[in-house]
């Protein structure tokens, strides 16, 4: 379950965009080429503008752009990035109901068939399927009544005559026993959110979502005014903290309260070392390091399924997925901050540290040519910095709705985006509910995401944006409305789960291409604005997946 993440780095006049959702890197890699090249144009086209984003790559061709000191700084940056995603898949397993589980009588010897007859019915108000539910009992003494009777079957005959003629009510039941072959334990079954409170592991699971939403604003707040380190082990902080404390929540709304407060933390820890790894290579080597993100996310969700297979209680799953981040406290020893926000706030002298530090472990030698070059770029911010206040030209949020064109553009655009996030978030809420086992279920539904991204470069340049969009939406959809036709998945599981993977894939292909379609189709100067709200409506709206789940509507 990975989320939207809004980033705009500014350097000089040269603004370099990083709007990433770690799931589809191949999309990310056109943005960044695509806004570096707009922002060379624009800057090039205004009097007396510089482009200092180039400037400081010529810098890094010199010191070596993707040498050993940047390989391990990658290294570094990938690992808690792919953590970072792997744990948040937690939220699938932790709040996850078992298939059966039913009504605990206040009786002693009775089998688990003999209970069954000496409940009510299921009535409308019960999930659809019989095994899952008993939400009520009679109201009734039913020791006395087994002891008076002594046998169940004249139980069940009292109860059933009582209850045609109205004798006796029901009354909700005050414990559930639980089928623990898939989860040990999860939220639900230590308290007990089943039957009327049913709708609580929904809410537990759009809080989360929401404070990962709330995260993406603040996260590129400290960002961009405290730094790139700073803002990470912020975020490192809360995640270690409260991630750890929910994992010994006594009741239900500590862990909502904790957990929300922790998933705060999950943007922000994909998106500063994603800016930080983009910011510290040049160019021609930022493929590469999106091709690395694709592989090692992948790892991430593999093994994190692993974790969750073998380990089967909620308690155990969060604290697993929390601990890793200790170790990374150790990077405040070695973790550079980011060079070119470092230009940005005129701290020069660790700017040239850097420089230097690098090209040490990269083998090369930091010459007067390349001391020459820096003092240039230093030269031409501060001129550009004197020049800026005079500049009237500015480009405000309203820029996206000022003109029938560009809002239109921006409409259609946030229409698009809400629509396909709401359907990847949703069928990924439901991947671990299909089957008999929801371990293999979720694997299936990340793995299939591969092929989405490959088919993403295969078909979206040869066929166009639009029309893969089209197609995708209408191909998954079928997919989708397909499984109507099979009434009992269960029975069925093979060609569900099949119809299911193909509207997966189907669904992040075209969640890939409308991230092209928004990066391309907005101005340049209006483009970090444009995708910002873009991707905060679809974050907003995604939240609507789990619930239409829920009221299966």
């Amino acid at each position: 379950m990975r989320s939207l993440e809004t980033a705009e780095l500014h350097v000089g006049d040269g603004m370099l965009e990083a709007d990433g959702q770690g799931r589809s890197p191949g999309a990310e890699t056109e943005k960044r080429l695509l806004a570096d090249h707009d922002a060379a144009d624009d800057n090039a086209s205004r009097p007396g503008a510089v482009d200092f984003g180039a400037q400081f790559d010529e810098l890094l061709e010199g010191i070596g752009n993707f040498g050993r000191y940047q390989k391990i700084l990658i290294f570094c940056v990938l690992l808690p990035m792919t953590l970072n995603f792997a744990s948040s898949s937690a939220w699938i397993f932790l709040i996850q109901t078992p298939d059966v589980y039913g009504c605990v009588l206040p009786v002693n010897n009775v089998s688990e068939s003999d209970v069954k007859r000496l409940l009510p019915p299921p009535d409308s108000k019960s999930p659809s399927d019989a095994q899952r539910a008993y939400c009520s009992m009679y109201d009734v003494n039913y020791s006395a009544l087994l002891n008076d009777h002594v046998s169940v079957e004249a139980a069940e005959y009292f109860l059933n005559n009582a209850s045609r003629l109205g004798n006796i009510s029901t009354t909700v039941c005050e414990e559930w026993e639980f089928e623990r072959t898939s989860y040990h334990s999860t939220i639900v079954t230590d308290w007990n959110l089943v039957c009327g409170a049913d709708f609580l592991s929904t809410v537990a699971y759009m809080v989360g979502c929401l404070g990962m939403l709330i995260g993406i604003p603040v996260g590129g707040y400290f960002c961009d005014h405290y730094g790139r380190k700073k803002t990470f082990f912020v975020f490192l902080f809360i995640q270690i903290v409260f991630g750890g404390a929910a994992a010994f929540s006594p009741n239900y709304w500590t862990f909502l309260i904790l957990t929300a407060i922790q998933m705060l933390a999950v943007n922000p820890l994909y998106a500063v070392p994603f800016t930080l790894g983009l910011e510290i290579i040049s160019p021609d080597y930022r493929a590469t390091f999106t091709v690395f993100i694709t592989v090692f996310l992948a790892v991430g969700d593999i093994g994190f399924i692993g974790v969750a297979y073998f380990v089967r209680a909620w308690r155990s799953i969060a604290l697993i997925c929390t601990f890793p981040f200790v170790i990374f406290a150790a990077y405040w020893w070695f973790l550079p901050e980011s060079p070119r926000f470092l230009l940005t706030q005129k701290r020069y002298a660790e700017v040239e540290n850097f420089l230097r530090r690098a090209a040490k472990w990269n083998g090369k030698e930091y010459d007067e040519k390349l001391q020459t070059k820096f003092i240039k770029l230093v030269e031409n911010f501060e001129e550009y910095e004197e020049k800026k206040s005079m500049d009237e030209t500015s480009f405000p949020f309203t820029e996206l709705f000022s003109k029938p064109n560009i809002r239109r553009k921006t409409l259609l655009l946030m229409y698009l985006s809400a629509n396909v996030t709401i359907v990847y978030c949703g069928l990924n809420y439901y991947a671990p509910s299909l089957g008999k086992d929801p371990h293999l279920s979720f694997l299936l539904s990340n793995l299939v995401e591969l092929p989405g991204s490959l088919l993403t470069q295969t078909v979206a340049d040869r066929l166009g944006r639009r029309l893969t969009t089209f197609a995708c939406l209408i191909l998954g959809g079928i997919c989708c409305l397909a499984t109507l036709a099979f009434p009992s998945e269960t029975d069925h599981y093979i060609a569900v789960l099949s119809l299911f993977l193909i509207a997966r894939m189907f669904n992040t292909t075209a969640y890939t291409v409308q991230e092209l379609m928004v990066c391309e189709l907005l101005p340049t100067v209006v483009r970090g604005e444009g995708v910002g709200i873009t991707n905060m409506v679809s974050s907003i709206v995604s939240n609507l997946g789990p619930v239409i789940a829920y009221f299966q509507i």
